[in-house]
């Protein structure tokens, strides 16, 4: 075997050098979530990053695989202030609701 063979000695197929980028990440974002509360802070605070804001597809490649919402639930319930669900988060929405009739009222009397 040449020393630029790709090929690897086991026989499975060599990985695409090509690999879309959402998967790469989500696949060493899954780790993590398994390993999860045996991590060390720098990856605690990069799954939290990947939840939080990574891209969409990507999120979606390392959480709604089966088996995995165990470890998502886990880690979510762990870090409430990072995920907060409810009604904190439509207050921005009512408030921009209510603030244009008062500006509409304030315009026409």
């Amino acid at each position: 075997m040449s020393a630029q063979s790709t090929a690897p000695l086991s026989g499975a197929p060599a990985q695409s050098r090509t690999q879309h980028p959402s998967r790469a990440k989500a696949s060493a974002m899954i780790p993590l979530l398994k390993a999860y509360p045996n991590i060390g802070e720098d990856d605690r605070l990069a799954l939290l990053d990947f939840l939080r804001s990574g891209h969409p597809d990507e999120v979606a490649n390392a959480t709604y695989m089966d088996g995995m919402e165990p470890y998502v639930t886990a880690f979510k319930s762990d870090h409430p202030r990072e995920f907060r669900s409810g009604y904190r988060m439509l207050l921005p929405l009512l408030g921009l609701i209510a603030l244009v009739p008062l500006l509409l009222l304030l315009r026409f009397a």
